[in-house]
C-alpha cells in the first residue's frame, strides 16, 4: 500500500472501523484518486495595500493527462465496484468517487495505489 492507514483515512473514525470492523455496516464515503489536480489559474488584484489573488479559471490540461486521467478513472471504478459490489460514483470536479464501504472494505480501498485518501461523506444542512 503506497501510503500508510493513517494517511489513507484521516478521520479516525473510519480508521478504526477500517483496522477492526469485519461486519456488514456500512458508510459514505469520498475516496479521492491519486491523480494529479487541476491547475488554477488566478487573477491577482491590489487591495487595500495587499495583494491577493483569486482562482478565476482552471487551467486547461494536456490531451495526454486528459487520457491518463480518464484510464485510472476506469481503472479505479472497475476495482472499487468489485471491493464493494456496487458501482461507485464519479465526481468529476473533485477527482473523486462517492460510495458505501463496510469496514474491510475501507482497508482494500486504502490498500490500492488508486487511492489517495478516503474520508467520510457528510451531509450539509
Amino acid at each position: 500500500m503506497s501510503g500508510s492507514l493513517a494517511e489513507k483515512i484521516p478521520d479516525p473514525r473510519l480508521r478504526n472501523l477500517a483496522e477492526g470492523d469485519t461486519g456488514d455496516r456500512t458508510v459514505d464515503v469520498i475516496v479521492e484518486l491519486d491523480v494529479p489536480l487541476p491547475s488554477l489559474m488566478m487573477d491577482k488584484n491590489p487591495y487595500a495595500g495587499h495583494r491577493t489573488a483569486r482562482p478565476v479559471a482552471v487551467e486547461p490540461e494536456s490531451r495526454e493527462a486528459q487520457r491518463e486521467l480518464e484510464r485510472k478513472v476506469r481503472e479505479a471504478r472497475k476495482l472499487f465496484a468489485e471491493i464493494t459490489g456496487a458501482t461507485p460514483r464519479w465526481l468529476r470536479p473533485a477527482r473523486a468517487f462517492v460510495m458505501q464501504a463496510t469496514g474491510e472494505q475501507l482497508r482494500r480501498l486504502a490498500e490500492s495505489p488508486l487511492t489517495r485518501t478516503i474520508q467520510p461523506n457528510r451531509r450539509l444542512h
